[in-house]
């Protein structure tokens, strides 16, 4: 008796288990824009460094978003 509801129980698991393949999901940030925030004037370094990166991360993320840099230098007294 025991053996049978357990057998049950295990077919029944697995069955599930077998029907519940995972469904293809589109990348998150496809068809999406990445913006970087340079605190730097146009022309700086950290400015060329920021460019650089979102230049090649792009293809490194599932998606391949867009990737823009936005320059925000502080303002001076």
């Amino acid at each position: 008796m025991k053996k049978g509801i357990i057998s049950a129980i295990a077919i029944v698991v697995l069955t599930f288990l077998y029907g519940s393949q995972g469904q293809a999901q589109a990348p998150f940030y496809q068809g999406k824009t990445i913006t970087i925030l340079a605190g730097t004037g146009a022309g700086t370094v950290y400015d060329l460094y920021a460019r650089l990166f979102a230049r090649h991360m792009g293809k490194h993320i599932p998606g391949n978003p867009d990737i823009i840099v936005q320059n925000m230098p502080a303002r001076h007294r």
